[in-house]
């Protein structure tokens, strides 16, 4: 596996931040699931852009750049300038989104769009020791992270000035790049670089690779432009990318000790959240399909809990695997935390999908604060344990201490 201590501080860093804003993401989260209050639509967008950019694209940046490390200390100033601008461009952005102010949507969008660029070119100039299957799921997530987070900054742009040069169907292709391309692609990979290592360079695994990527990018054009056979052409990309990935990577899945601390389960669940993200993907579209496009007649908890299933399931269990594995030499802040956070948080999450399936709200209100408290307990855990010291070899420590 790669060796995480190249761009360590970065990935440090954009761990760090990214726990900072998913708590921005929880909250809203919790008081959005009472339903005690209306929320405003400019709380609301924030809780999916601090959920979309500030947790899952800053972590995916940091793995990202943990897994190309093998690309060497000639790419550290790129990382360090791309981590400490993403740490800075994306909070701002998120509080843009808090103000309801179009203009700012608008101007402070364009700078994380270009850091993500910058990120996509530094997977490039990284790869000259060969795109592995796991590098080239990633490379080709930021890629369409380019794409949909395109269409996001033109939409917020076309808000501001108030002046419609878009498609229609630009705010949904936006999100169908981001959440039906960028994040099953990234996650995917991340969960094999994770489980089996980075060094695969089998055919079975590129074309599961690129039928993801296409099937995204299918996705993506066919609700931006509103060509239903596009939509019905993502369906089985998807599930042959899938049946695929589940062959080649079942057996460590099946191995996964499920009662033992530790990374290997977060990735291990978070495939059958991936599973039935794409399912309730698959069903949405049909119904839409069905009603030529009309969403009054649509069940939208169906879509809301593809999504729930998608950032939470698989995105979260996928962030907090990563993080044990990159914190693994730092002493645990809370030990008890672990079975807490994937026990509570998986179950909870599994009601409160279908609660939102069966629109039974009161379900949903019971499931949220469970599902809120794991996630709590997780970004204190976590954060305590990446802003620990690094524990040194027994020797080290013995050395330090008589001054030999």
């Amino acid at each position: 596996m790669s060796d995480a201590r190249t761009f360590a501080a970065e990935t440090r860093l954009l761990f760090r931040v990214a726990l900072a804003i998913f708590t921005v993401t929880v909250l809203i989260g919790i008081l959005n699931g009472f339903h005690f209050v209306q929320l405003s639509r400019a709380v609301l967008l924030t809780h999916v852009h601090a959920g979309t950019l500030g947790w899952i694209t800053l972590v995916a940046t940091g793995a990202a750049f943990w897994l190309y490390a093998d690309g060497g200390s000639r790419l550290k100033g790129h990382a360090r300038g791309v981590a400490i601008g993403m740490s800075v461009a994306v909070p701002v952005y998120v509080a843009a989104f808090l103000s309801g102010n179009l203009v700012a949507r608008a101007i402070f969008g364009v700078p994380v769009l270009l850091l993500i660029v910058g990120i996509a070119v530094f997977l490039i100039r990284g790869s000259g020791a060969g795109l592995s299957v796991p590098r080239l799921g990633v490379l080709l997530a930021f890629v369409t992270l380019i794409i949909g987070s395109t269409l996001g900054v033109l939409v917020q742009i076309q808000l501001a000035a108030n002046h419609t040069f878009l498609p229609t169907g630009a705010i949904g292709g936006h999100a169908s790049a981001q959440v039906g391309g960028y994040l099953v692609l990234f996650a995917l990979s991340a969960i094999e670089w994770r489980l089996r290592g980075a060094d695969d360079f089998g055919w079975a695994g590129r074309i599961q690779v690129l039928l993801l990527f296409i099937g995204g990018l299918l996705l993506a054009v066919g609700v931006l432009f509103n060509i239903q056979p596009l939509l019905g052409t993502f369906i089985p990309l998807d599930l042959i990318a899938l049946a695929i990935f589940l062959i080649r990577i079942g057996p460590r899945i099946a191995s996964a000790r499920w009662l033992e601390p530790g990374s290997t389960r977060h990735y291990a669940i978070a495939v059958p959240w991936a599973v039935v993200n794409l399912l309730l993907t698959v069903w949405f579209i049909a119904l839409f399909i069905g009603a030529k496009g009309d969403f009054s007649k649509l069940n939208t908890g169906i879509l809301t809990g593809a999504d729930h299933a998608i950032f939470l399931g698989v995105m979260t269990n996928m962030a907090f695997g990563l993080m044990h594995d990159f914190a693994k030499d730092r002493p645990q802040a809370w030990p008890w935390a672990e079975q807490v956070i994937f026990w509570v948080l998986n179950i909870a999450l599994a009601g409160f999908v279908l609660s939102l399936i069966t629109q039974a709200q009161w379900a949903e209100k019971f499931f949220t604060p469970f599902q809120g408290l794991a996630l709590l307990v997780g970004i204190v855990a976590f954060s305590l344990r990446l802003s620990g010291e690094a524990e040194r070899p027994m020797g080290a420590a013995r050395q330090a201490a008589t001054g030999t």
